[in-house]
């Protein structure tokens, strides 16, 4: 007898993968020290972080749902319109995050 488990469409699963990454991060947000605005700003932390990466993951899904309705999602043309999409993407949201890795290991300046 073969088990068969539970399988999702490509827009749900996307959904379904920035819920992970949202989950992860609240649990490395819950983990850091309580700074000097306590329980309330690490709520409100975790609030706007969670808020943040679920609507990415809603975008994502409902550009997934929409390349699929429109019928254009041809094999051929998967990989040109993720690389797209994962570039324009990658320009709005990483600028400030690499910054801020950069800051913090760069050289101060002489």
């Amino acid at each position: 007898m073969q088990t068969r488990l539970y399988s999702l469409s490509a827009a749900p699963a996307a959904i379904a993968g920035w819920l992970g990454v949202a989950l992860w991060n609240a649990v490395r947000i819950a983990l850091l020290p309580l700074g000097p605005g306590g329980f309330r700003v690490r709520l409100a932390h975790l609030a706007f972080d969670f808020g943040q990466t679920l609507a990415i993951g809603l975008v994502v899904g409902g550009a997934v749902a929409a390349v699929r309705r429109l019928r254009f999602w041809r094999e051929r043309y998967a990989l040109p319109l993720v690389t797209m999409a994962a570039v324009g993407l990658g320009q709005l949201v990483l600028p400030a995050d690499l910054e801020g890795a950069v800051g913090g290991t760069a050289d101060p300046p002489r």
